[in-house]
């Protein structure tokens, strides 16, 4: 039962610095502290999102909408969102009947149908990146949006910041024996939704993020998941209280979250100054492992299929909308 219910949870920044002292036989070590340990984890989660953004960019999509003046270069551009990282492309006139591809420039054709309000040859404006700003170039179309960028944003990075340390009382406070559902500790400001962490327990199974689900008492909070068995803390046990529900991977990363340890723990192991070989060639394995089944999800089409055309209706004017518009209602 319990096992099920950790696996219902994503893996959090506390669960994945876990993993990593298992993998490096450091979790009563101090050797390596878990803020370090946490860094290393974030590491590992910006390769394993490089990873699964490289088999497949429309994983992780998002959208930043723009309405621009276009009276001069100045005023062509906006600043690119704080967790902007790979372009994905531009769209005008969004939710429109009239939406259209904007394409990429480069700067030798920046300048290129600026008298006739963009287009050129029949073509129309395109965008290209300033800096950290987004801009629509000839500056003179700017104003005929809106436009609407799609881009990957930055991996999310977890963190162990905002928690307090909660005194821990040798040969008192423990798992309690109702059904392992409950800690015996001093709940003074705790509530349901928080997070404790407990690490340095005898039974390994008795450390890790426990989510608050009941305040029983001053001194008994139920948690899920259950802890492994009745224990009595000694004083290498440490309680922290999350000061709200930790950030956790997400669907798609938690599928892989032996990544971001595996990284970490190679990370313990060069400080330590031990060989990881060993980790390294897991570490490989499950990168590859994310390729190749993120690559399989890759359905997007190099060209939108024609499903009609209005030379499939010889009467003129009359398309399968019956509205006189062979483009739709």
């Amino acid at each position: 039962m319990r096992a099920f219910l950790r696996e219902a949870m994503a893996k959090s920044l506390y669960d994945l610095i876990l993993e990593a002292r298992r993998l490096t036989n450091t979790q009563r070590n101090l050797f390596v502290t878990n803020p370090e340990i946490g860094d290393w984890v974030n590491k590992g989660i910006k390769a394993l999102y490089d990873a699964i953004i490289e088999a497949d960019r429309s994983y992780y999509n998002t959208t930043q909408d723009y309405t621009l003046a276009g009276t001069s270069d100045a005023t062509a551009q906006a600043a690119l969102p704080a967790d902007f990282y790979l372009a994905r492309g531009v769209t005008r006139f969004p939710d429109t009947r009239n939406a259209r591809p904007v394409f990429a420039r480069n700067f030798t054709m920046h300048d290129i149908g600026g008298q006739d309000g963009g287009v050129f040859g029949g073509g129309e404006p395109g965008y290209l990146f300033r800096g950290n700003n987004f801009t629509i170039v000839p500056y003179q179309a700017a104003g005929s949006g809106p436009w609407r960028l799609t881009y990957v944003p930055k991996a999310p990075q977890l963190n162990l910041s905002a928690v307090v340390p909660i005194a821990v009382t040798p040969g008192v406070d423990g798992a309690a024996t109702g059904g392992a559902s409950e800690i015996r500790i001093t709940t003074t400001g705790m509530s349901a939704g928080q997070s404790v962490f407990v690490t340095g327990t005898a039974d390994p199974g008795n450390s890790g993020e426990f989510v608050i689900t009941n305040v029983l008492d001053g001194t008994h909070i139920q948690v899920n998941p259950f802890c492994n068995s009745p224990e009595l803390y000694t004083s290498a046990v440490t309680v922290n209280l999350g000061l709200s529900p930790s950030a956790r991977l997400d669907v798609t990363m938690d599928n892989y979250d032996s990544v971001p340890s595996l990284w970490a723990a190679i990370r313990i192991m060069e400080k330590k100054k031990q060989g990881a070989e060993e980790l390294s060639a897991l570490l490989g394995q499950e990168l590859s492992r994310v390729a190749a089944i993120t690559s399989g999800r890759a359905a997007e089409p190099e060209a939108a299929p024609v499903l009609w055309a209005p030379s499939n209706y010889p009467l003129a004017g009359y398309g399968p909308f019956g509205s006189g518009n062979d483009f739709g209602p």
